[in-house]
């Protein structure tokens, strides 16, 4: 991803997923969907890790995103974090991450 592309879709993913509360994950598969409050999706296709008790997160708000060239972090109130690289060799496939709200779709 070059470094205009990064920032934009960084620009327009913080835009569109701070402040939502995270109401559920599903694991599918080789991917994670986190849902959340205003029936927004965000598909994250590369290996996460979560910091906290997964059980935890449910119900937490985004306080910021951050977005590298070598990952991507949700942070959310009271400290938890998921996180996911964005490392070209650790892409599964063509897409690290989609988010969809119905009116926006991000993909990067």
């Amino acid at each position: 991803m070059n470094i205009l592309n990064k920032i934009k879709k960084n620009r327009l993913l913080k835009n569109n997923i701070y402040g939502k509360k995270l109401i559920k994950i599903i694991y599918i598969h080789d991917y994670v969907q986190l849902y959340f409050d205003d029936n927004s999706i965000l598909n994250l296709y590369n290996e996460i890790k979560i910091a906290g008790d997964i059980d935890l997160i449910i119900g937490k708000t985004i306080k910021s995103v951050k977005l590298s060239n070598k990952k991507l972090q949700l942070i959310f109130v009271d400290s938890f974090v998921i996180e996911m690289s964005m490392k070209d060799e650790d892409y599964i496939g063509q897409e690290a991450f989609e988010y969809n709200s119905g009116s926006s779709l991000i993909i990067g």
